[in-house]
């Protein structure tokens, strides 16, 4: 339960990390 946390939890700071760099680049 622990692992499937974090791994959702890094999931989803990779992809608000990837949306920020879109935003950036445009």
């Amino acid at each position: 339960m622990i692992f499937s946390l974090k791994r959702t939890y890094i999931l989803v700071y990779y992809q608000k990390k990837r949306k920020r760099f879109q935003e950036k680049r445009l």
